[in-house]
């Protein structure tokens, strides 16, 4: 094992290139992995897993949950409020479907086209913040905001409260890989800040799914426990944050370098929506997702052993030539377009509709208030690795405009 081409790779040390990313990087692995026809191969770091890389072989692994669990669904693991596994994340099975079915119809594309309007006036404000200045961080000051306010209101917290959350998910879903100092502390603050959100939600319910989940009750009667509640709400607070912020922040950070395709989709409302997929896979925010493997198996003529760790990394899966055609191009009407960035199978991100549409709305009125715009030249984008993966800040220049009230 310890002669395998992946040994000494780490998703959390990629090495970032002239371009302010690791995409060098990740081409880099991949190359290695056609060149020797190498799809799983083993790494020695957290404790040692399989890297892998090819597209077919990581289908073959999120459809199969029974050989290959979700019990380690994260390498190495998220820090959880609790310490016990990701909600929904973490589940395998019917206990897997059991959760997901208590809040699947408010992620239907039904309740998540009711957000519209809130999405596009949130991109509004946002601008009209830093239209008239002429310059502006659209990772800090946009791409990471958006998801923000949308977390306050699945919560029920007030809007001018959403920055508190960013400081304390980054703290969660960094911090085994980055060893930063403040988890313990970021654990304790939000778990506080849950509890104090339960007890408002129980006086004074609402619409919003705290108060959805506070008022369950399953065919026999039963209410979540604390214990639940605190890991669904842990949950949603990180996925709906950590992703669609990377997502935003990486395309407006690819749009700021190339101009014509800025054009193209500010042109073209219906390639930009088109496009979503290929940002995703293009990008590729959230690394993937481990699996124990549960009894001996065979994957890509690899043979895996019962106890070892697989683990499908999205940003090399999602560029393996035999699946996609010039796979290092940005291709917005890509199409098929089967890229894992959202997980597949049982698993497949219980939120991908709601990310779909805040893209849309959020990059459409960027697009229409700020047309033009290029990376700021004093200043530098930064690249945030970890358990998710993509730009943090993306500072940016463009001709000054007008608020729109």
């Amino acid at each position: 094992m310890s002669s395998s081409i992946f040994a000494d790779f780490d998703h959390y040390r990629l090495p970032i290139g002239e371009d302010r990313t690791p995409i060098d990087a990740v081409r880099q692995v991949r190359d290695r992995a056609v060149e020797t026809d190498t799809r799983i191969g083993w790494c020695e770091n957290y404790g040692g897993f399989w890297l892998v890389t090819g597209w077919d072989e990581a289908r073959a692994i999120y459809r199969d949950s029974r050989t290959f669990s979700n019990q380690i669904p994260i390498t190495p693991p998220f820090l959880n409020i609790t310490g016990r596994p990701i909600m929904l994340v973490g589940y395998d099975g019917e206990q897997h479907m059991r959760y997901r079915r208590i809040v699947q119809a408010w992620f239907s594309p039904q309740n998540v086209a009711t957000m519209t309007d809130d999405f596009r006036r949130d991109a509004e404000e946002l601008i009209d913040g830093f239209i008239d200045v002429g310059s502006a961080d659209l990772g800090r000051d946009f791409g990471w905001v958006i998801p923000q306010r949308l977390v306050a209101r699945m919560m029920g917290m007030p809007i001018q409260d959403a920055a508190e959350l960013t400081p304390w998910v980054y703290a969660l879903s960094h911090a085994e890989g980055l060893g930063l100092a403040n988890v313990e502390e970021a654990r304790s603050v939000l778990s506080a800040r849950f509890h104090e959100l339960l007890r408002d939600r129980r006086r004074r319910p609402g619409s919003d799914i705290l108060s959805l989940l506070v008022q369950y009750r399953d065919p026999d009667g039963r209410a979540l426990t604390e214990d639940e509640l605190l890991d669904f709400f842990s949950a949603l607070v990180d996925g709906a944050i950590e992703n669609s912020s990377q997502l935003l922040s990486d395309t407006v950070w690819l749009l700021a370098r190339e101009h014509d395709l800025r054009r193209r989709l500010a042109a073209d409302p219906d390639l930009l929506a088109t496009s979503f997929d290929e940002f995703l896979r293009y990008f590729s925010p959230a690394n993937g997702g481990s699996r124990l493997v549960t009894a001996d198996a065979t994957i890509g003529g690899q043979d895996l052993k019962a106890g070892e760790v697989v683990f499908p990394y999205t940003p090399v899966v999602n560029r393996d030539p035999r699946q996609f055609a010039d796979p290092d191009a940005f291709v917005p009407d890509r199409s098929p377009n089967r890229h894992f960035a959202l997980s597949n199978g049982p698993h497949r991100c219980l939120g991908a509709h709601l990310i779909r549409l805040e893209f849309v709305v959020a990059t459409s009125v960027l697009l229409r208030r700020i047309p033009d715009f290029e990376l700021d030249p004093a200043a530098q984008a930064h690249w945030s690795l970890g358990g998710t993966s993509g730009m943090e800040s993306v500072p940016v220049l463009f001709d000054r405009g007008r608020r729109a009230a």
